[in-house]
């Protein structure tokens, strides 16, 4: 990358385009709304992060595909409400 198209970004002449923004924040290890000013946080935490990476996914995808994900979020969602009650109760007794 050129010293000129790097000033042109820097002085808000041009824009890079999308892959070379993902590139940058990597390089830079920011987040693309921070190189981009939109944010005043530098880095995404880990969480944030994957969340990031899923809705990006999640956007890839068909609608069918979408609520195909949807719905096995909310069997994964019930299923750990369950685990944490018997959790709670404690360990059963058996006969």
């Amino acid at each position: 990358m050129s010293q000129s198209i790097i000033s042109c970004y820097e002085a808000g002449k041009k824009s890079p385009p999308p892959e070379t923004l993902v590139k940058l924040a990597k390089f830079f290890n920011v987040s693309t709304d921070y190189l981009l000013g939109h944010s005043n946080i530098p880095r995404l935490s880990e969480t944030q992060g994957e969340a990031a990476q899923f809705f990006t996914r999640l956007q890839r995808l068909t609608p069918e595909g979408r609520k195909k994900v949807l719905w096995e979020l909310k069997w994964v969602e019930r299923w750990e409400r369950k685990w944490r009650e018997e959790l709670r109760k404690g360990p059963t007794k058996k006969s």
